[in-house]
């Protein structure tokens, strides 16, 4: 029975997983295009010669998670590291080190969500000032999309 429903657990989390991946890669305009983004992203600086219509919703969207991030992962690894400190008093010592390792979740995540929505912001920035590329001439056009 516990086969069964590891197996049915696991396959809704590849579906899950599998959909927001995807959805992920085709808002930011296919696969290449979203390791470019985060390439770029993790260097800090935008290359040249990028579409900014396509790039800037992506940016956004990061943008909103690091700023959601800033408060929400605090709260979160501060509760929990309350209750392992509790449950550290009551049970037993062993729980002091998930204190600890709480305590550093927390710290990092807070510096990690301030410097990603700042470099998004300044990102972001860069894109909007930058003009929409020209149309490219090098691809035919079919008399159809004229």
């Amino acid at each position: 029975m516990r086969l069964i429903g590891t197996v049915f657990y696991a396959g809704a989390m590849t579906a899950v997983f599998g959909f927001m991946i995807a959805r992920a890669r085709r808002l930011a305009g296919g696969v290449t295009d979203l390791a470019e983004m985060r390439a770029a992203f993790k260097a800090g600086s935008i290359p040249p010669g990028v579409e900014p219509s396509r790039w800037v919703p992506t940016f956004e969207k990061w943008e909103r998670q690091y700023r959601l991030n800033r408060w929400f992962g605090p709260v979160t690894f501060v509760a929990f590291a309350a209750l392992t400190a509790w449950l550290a008093l009551s049970e037993g010592p062993v729980w002091w080190l998930f204190t600890v390792f709480f305590v550093v979740a927390m710290i990092w995540s807070t510096v990690d969500s301030w410097r990603g929505s700042a470099k998004a912001t300044v990102m972001l920035d860069e894109l909007r000032r930058r003009p929409p590329l020209p149309p490219r001439t090098d691809v035919p056009v079919s008399p159809e999309t004229k």
